[in-house]
């Protein structure tokens, strides 16, 4: 949902989608959700063209997938870490 408001030039929409997944991942107590909560940050951020923030969010993602032995998603991470 934040990627389709964030396509769509919504900020208020972006903002609530985010909010709502961290209050998820939050409420689980799920590492695996916060995880992904920053890699979708970090895209977002490469989006916009904010290298600094993406890399903040690809280090918070790539610890926690790497805390959990996530390998898929931490290559993810890596791969688009390589393209900033």
């Amino acid at each position: 949902l934040a990627r389709l408001a964030a396509d769509a030039g919504d900020d208020a929409r972006l903002a609530r989608a985010l909010h709502l997944a961290d209050r998820a991942a939050a409420l689980r107590r799920s590492p695996h959700e916060a995880a992904c909560n920053a890699l979708c940050r970090a895209r977002l951020a490469v989006a916009r063209g904010d290298g600094a923030e993406a890399a903040r969010q690809l280090d918070a993602a790539a610890e926690g997938f790497q805390r959990l032995g996530m390998d898929w998603h931490l290559a993810q991470a890596e791969a688009l870490r390589a393209g900033l």
